[in-house]
């Protein structure tokens, strides 16, 4: 009997302890569902902004078809809004992008100066690697002399071995077969702006494969093989009509890279289509 009683007063005792655990755990359970809520909703917040931030996604959209001209406006109101909301990272891509859609009309020495102040003193710049890669990517085309363009795509191109977005490993790639062919390095050409395009094409990256057509185009035209030539521009034209905000401007092109090298219109004037291969091409019989 003393027994038995001894043993209902240990169970008796024990029911608070229980009860406790049991709560403590709950406690607990519910407090590790309110941190993966939290940080859920942080990492949402996050790629709302930034590089992700809505307002730049029809700027870069535009950007990646090297549709500057109608990419412009746009990096322009992104700008206008990331200075109101205080997204300073948003505020770097836009500014950046305006830089590189109106570089032709800029003084390019300034330019460059500018974009090399920002790298080396801008935390943001240093810290943010897609950032860092825009930036250089701007920087590049204030460049006019291989070289210098060389170097910089040489460093988009460490960059790219870790950034977010691999399409840069083959576009770097691809800017440093440009900075060959400027060198007089054919082969490297050839070999790097052909293997871009494979990569574009894998990747359905539609501007770069736009672009690279181009440039193996203008390298056939170099070297005198119309037919090829008007094959490589054919598919270009064609490709760029059947995308939307894709460009079909031979000018356009040109000032992004390879197009710059292509040998018309001459001095006679823009309406002079004698450099043309289609024209040549007709009149040498081809």
């Amino acid at each position: 009997m003393i027994r038995a009683r001894f043993r209902r007063l240990e169970l008796f005792s024990s029911a608070p302890k229980s009860l406790s655990s049991v709560r403590s755990i709950t406690s607990f359970r519910y407090q590790i569902v309110a941190s993966i809520v939290l940080i859920l909703c942080l990492q949402a917040t996050g790629a709302e902004t930034g590089r992700n931030s809505p307002l730049l996604r029809r700027a870069f959209e535009l950007s990646d078809l090297n549709n500057w001209t109608e990419a412009e406006p746009e990096f322009a109101r992104a700008a206008s809004a990331f200075r109101n909301n205080g997204d300073k990272t948003g505020l770097n891509y836009a500014e950046l992008g305006i830089i590189r859609a109106t570089i032709q009309r800029r003084n390019l020495a300034l330019t460059s100066a500018q974009l090399s102040h920002r790298l080396e003193s801008d935390p943001l710049m240093k810290s943010d690697r897609d950032l860092r890669i825009f930036a250089w990517r701007s920087r590049a085309k204030s460049i006019t002399w291989a070289a210098a363009m060389r170097r910089d795509w040489e460093e988009v191109a460490r960059l790219s071995r870790d950034s977010s977005d691999p399409r840069w490993r083959y576009r770097a790639s691809a800017e440093l077969g440009m900075a060959a062919y400027y060198e007089g390095n054919l082969q490297a050409a050839r070999r790097n702006i052909s293997a871009a395009l494979i990569a574009a094409t894998k990747t359905h990256d539609v501007g770069s494969q736009i672009k690279y057509l181009y440039a193996i185009g203008v390298g056939l035209n170099q070297a005198q093989m119309y037919p090829e030539t008007i094959q490589y521009l054919d598919k270009a034209i064609a490709l760029a009509k059947a995308t939307p905000g894709g460009i079909i401007s031979i000018h356009a092109l040109a000032g992004e890279g390879a197009g710059a090298c292509i040998n018309w219109p001459d001095s006679k004037g823009e309406n002079d289509r004698s450099n043309d291969p289609r024209e040549r091409s007709a009149h040498e019989g081809r």
